[in-house]
């Protein structure tokens, strides 16, 4: 299985047209970004880029790749921020509502405890 960190590599790729641009805008070396573009090729068993002696670009399967790599980082962090607002709406709700113990502490961080 990929890793989203190779989609927004492979995004990266084509935004900046090369991969040492890509890397510098990543920040990560260049033959660290050449090797996760390998694994991605290895894994879609396709090649993704046409190379000659000095250039590496998108090929039509490449192109494919990014749109559907763009689809899917933008849902991961559709879904992130999600969770994340959920998550923050909890804890103020929790807050808001929980009696304190006598530790002081809310809801999310308390154990309960007998009464005395």
């Amino acid at each position: 299985m990929f890793e989203l960190s190779q989609l927004q590599q492979l995004i990266a790729v084509a935004e900046e047209g090369t991969l040492s641009a890509a890397a510098e805008k990543l920040h990560i070396s260049q033959p660290a970004l050449s090797r996760s573009m390998q694994k991605l090729e290895e894994h879609f068993d396709a090649p993704l880029f046409s190379r000659t002696k000095n250039r590496m670009t998108l090929n039509d399967t490449g192109i494919c790749a990014v749109q559907g790599a763009r689809r899917v980082v933008e849902a991961a962090q559709s879904f992130d921020d999600s969770v994340h607002e959920k998550s923050a709406a909890s804890r103020a709700s929790c807050s808001r509502r929980a009696p304190r113990h006598r530790s002081g502490s809310s809801c999310l961080k308390s154990r309960w405890t007998p009464p005395a």
